[in-house]
């Protein structure tokens, strides 16, 4: 199944383990594994009332698996620095600091909540593509009474036009195209079509991110005022001396976490984000 929570991790490694960057605060995986619905439409013969046909499912669709991530409440390295004004990727040497962030509960709830909009969308973006073939091959078996036509080609088209009625332009020229005239689907089109919009869609939700909505920071107005900061600081101070420089280790820059300036959540329905 598609994940609908976020699960919180303690450790940088876990989520770097997971795929995330290390500068990431959270990740959604795409789905995967998951599989097109696989059907027949099998045309018959009687005799004095011409051609029918009838839709068979063979497998229903399935809309995958994947997982959601976020961390805790805890102080992380982010593989940055600040040099000249910026941030930039951290590299050892004179005067260079590792900047470290303070992630409070608040945020560590935003991001948690920040994940779980990804999740949401990949749960509409199956809702709009294979969940709504699957439910036009149901409505069509289910309801489908049989239909006499003096051919055999007829028959089949009727049953074929029945699926695509109602479905959204894209979904039905990629069962129009899988399904010809005399019957045969061609299940491997299918499925490799209907899968790639799947996960087009899906893409989608990285709007959110690119939009800034997702987008958490350290504070670049000045360092944490926690003991721990404090502390670094003063090492900081202390690798100023060629006499203690090289005895204090790797120095720290202690920032809070804040939100970015178009930081949203929980106002973007999936709708709005993910759709055909």
């Amino acid at each position: 199944m598609l994940a609908t929570q976020s699960i919180q991790l303690s450790t940088r490694g876990e989520l770097t383990a997971k795929g995330g960057d290390p500068s990431d605060f959270g990740l959604t995986n795409p789905p995967s594994n998951f599989q097109a619905p696989t059907f027949n439409i099998v045309p018959m013969q009687k005799k004095g009332f011409g051609w029918s046909a009838r839709l068979q499912i063979l497998q229903p669709a399935d809309e995958g698996v994947n997982s959601a991530y976020h961390l805790g409440p805890g102080t992380y390295s982010i593989g940055f620095m600040f040099s000249n004004g910026g941030l930039t990727q951290y590299a050892p040497g004179v005067g260079n600091r590792s900047i470290h962030v303070e992630v409070s509960q608040g945020l560590s709830d935003d991001s948690r909540d920040a994940e779980q909009e990804h999740c949401a969308d990949a749960i509409h973006a199956y809702g709009i593509t294979l969940g709504a073939v699957q439910d036009a091959l149901e409505r069509v078996r289910n309801n489908n009474p049989y239909q006499w036509h003096d051919k055999r080609d007829k028959a089949v088209r009727a049953v074929r036009n029945d699926i695509v009625n109602g479905l959204h332009p894209r979904l039905a020229k990629i069962v129009r195209d899988a399904v010809n005239d005399q019957g045969f689907v061609n299940a491997g089109q299918f499925a490799t079509q209907l899968g790639a919009l799947y996960l087009a869609v899906w893409g989608m939700s990285q709007n959110r991110d690119n939009q800034g909505w997702h987008f958490l920071q350290p504070d670049r107005r000045g360092e944490s005022w926690s003991a721990w900061s404090w502390a670094e600081w003063a090492k900081a101070k202390a690798a100023q001396s060629k006499y203690i420089g090289p005895y204090v280790g790797e120095l720290k820059d202690i920032r809070t976490l804040m939100r970015g300036p178009q930081f949203s959540v929980n106002v973007t329905a999936s709708p709005a984000v993910v759709f055909l």
